[in-house]
Protein backbone atom coordinates (compact mmCIF):
# COMPACT_ATOMS: atom_id res chain seq x y z
CA UNK A 1 0.00 0.00 0.00
CA UNK A 2 1.26 3.47 -0.83
CA UNK A 3 0.24 6.66 0.90
CA UNK A 4 0.74 9.94 -0.91
CA UNK A 5 -1.11 13.26 -0.93
CA UNK A 6 -3.58 12.01 1.69
CA UNK A 7 -4.67 9.09 -0.50
CA UNK A 8 -3.90 5.42 -0.06
CA UNK A 9 -3.34 3.22 -3.08
CA UNK A 10 -2.76 -0.50 -3.17
CA UNK A 11 -1.25 -1.94 -6.33
CA UNK A 12 -0.32 -5.37 -5.02
CA UNK A 13 -2.09 -7.52 -2.43
CA UNK A 14 -0.42 -10.47 -0.74
CA UNK A 15 -2.67 -13.27 0.42
CA UNK A 16 -2.14 -16.00 2.99
CA UNK A 17 -2.50 -18.64 0.28
CA UNK A 18 0.96 -17.73 -1.05
CA UNK A 19 -0.17 -15.62 -3.98
CA UNK A 20 0.16 -11.98 -4.82
CA UNK A 21 -2.59 -10.18 -6.77
CA UNK A 22 -1.55 -7.32 -9.02
CA UNK A 23 -4.38 -4.80 -8.85
CA UNK A 24 -4.53 -3.53 -12.43
CA UNK A 25 -8.33 -3.12 -12.34
CA UNK A 26 -8.22 -1.09 -9.13
CA UNK A 27 -5.41 1.02 -10.57
CA UNK A 28 -7.70 2.11 -13.39
CA UNK A 29 -9.80 4.13 -10.95
CA UNK A 30 -7.15 6.76 -10.15
CA UNK A 31 -4.40 8.72 -11.84
CA UNK A 32 -1.92 8.06 -13.17
CA UNK A 33 -3.21 4.59 -14.09
CA UNK A 34 -6.69 5.71 -15.14
CA UNK A 35 -5.01 6.12 -18.53
CA UNK A 36 -4.86 2.78 -20.38
CA UNK A 37 -1.39 3.51 -21.78
CA UNK A 38 -0.06 3.95 -18.22
CA UNK A 39 -1.66 0.63 -17.19
CA UNK A 40 -0.02 -1.04 -20.20
CA UNK A 41 3.31 0.41 -19.05
CA UNK A 42 2.50 -0.95 -15.58
CA UNK A 43 1.78 -4.37 -17.14
CA UNK A 44 5.14 -4.48 -18.92
CA UNK A 45 7.03 -3.99 -15.64
CA UNK A 46 5.98 -7.22 -13.88
CA UNK A 47 6.55 -9.12 -17.13
CA UNK A 48 10.26 -8.30 -16.69
CA UNK A 49 10.34 -10.33 -13.45
CA UNK A 50 11.16 -14.01 -13.99
CA UNK A 51 8.12 -16.15 -13.12
CA UNK A 52 5.63 -13.28 -13.35
CA UNK A 53 3.85 -13.06 -16.68
CA UNK A 54 0.42 -11.39 -16.59
CA UNK A 55 -1.31 -11.56 -19.99
CA UNK A 56 -2.25 -8.40 -21.96
CA UNK A 57 -5.89 -8.55 -20.82
CA UNK A 58 -4.72 -8.40 -17.20
CA UNK A 59 -4.93 -4.59 -17.20
CA UNK A 60 -8.64 -4.93 -16.44
CA UNK A 61 -8.31 -7.70 -13.83
CA UNK A 62 -6.47 -8.78 -10.67
CA UNK A 63 -4.06 -11.47 -11.88
CA UNK A 64 -2.43 -13.53 -9.14
CA UNK A 65 1.10 -14.87 -9.19
CA UNK A 66 2.79 -17.24 -6.75
CA UNK A 67 5.00 -15.57 -4.15
CA UNK A 68 7.46 -18.40 -4.77
CA UNK A 69 8.33 -16.67 -8.04
CA UNK A 70 10.03 -13.91 -6.03
CA UNK A 71 12.56 -16.25 -4.46
CA UNK A 72 13.79 -17.54 -7.79
CA UNK A 73 17.32 -16.42 -8.70
CA UNK A 74 17.22 -13.06 -10.40
CA UNK A 75 13.61 -12.23 -9.48
CA UNK A 76 13.88 -10.15 -6.31
CA UNK A 77 15.79 -7.18 -7.72
CA UNK A 78 13.52 -6.79 -10.80
CA UNK A 79 10.44 -7.02 -8.54
CA UNK A 80 11.77 -4.30 -6.25
CA UNK A 81 12.45 -2.19 -9.33
CA UNK A 82 8.75 -2.55 -10.24
CA UNK A 83 7.74 -1.46 -6.73
CA UNK A 84 10.04 1.57 -6.95
CA UNK A 85 8.59 2.46 -10.38
CA UNK A 86 5.04 2.20 -9.01
CA UNK A 87 5.91 4.50 -6.12
CA UNK A 88 7.47 7.03 -8.48
CA UNK A 89 4.51 6.92 -10.88
CA UNK A 90 2.01 7.25 -8.06
CA UNK A 91 3.88 10.19 -6.56
CA UNK A 92 4.20 11.95 -9.93
CA UNK A 93 0.55 11.23 -10.82
CA UNK A 94 -0.91 12.86 -7.74
CA UNK A 95 1.49 15.74 -7.22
Amino acid sequence: MMDHANTVASRVTVGIEGRMAIEFAESARRPPFADEDRRLAFLRRPNEVPGIDPPPDAISRYPAVPLAALVEPGATRPFLTVVDWLRDERTAGTA
